[in-house]
């Protein structure tokens, strides 16, 4: 039951959201997942930033659903950019904890 593949990698679809409040503003992602991978990724909330969130909805398409392999995905990208007070470890925080 402890591992990824348990939990998430041989499952059914599944939708669920995360939201966290943080220095920056709310941030909720609303997930679908297919065998543990994202299907669907749509991210809303109150917070400020220069570009269109819909570019990391578009990245995280695909990935699995684990901290490590979203992380990957996210630090290619200048999260500042998007999120104005909200960092990386953040997001992580939210979509995990």
């Amino acid at each position: 039951y402890m591992t990824w593949e348990w939990n998430f990698g041989e499952s059914p679809q599944m939708q669920f959201q995360k939201s966290k409040r943080f220095l920056g503003g709310l941030i909720e992602f609303h997930f679908n997942t297919d065998e543990g991978k994202i299907k669907e990724c749509k991210i809303y909330g109150d917070f400020f930033g220069e570009k269109d969130v819909k570019d990391i909805e578009s990245l995280l398409i695909n990935t699995p659903y684990q901290e490590e392999e979203i992380y990957k995905v996210l630090s290619t990208v200048p999260i500042n950019e998007y999120f104005f007070n909200i960092s990386l470890s953040d997001l992580i925080q939210c979509i995990f904890y």
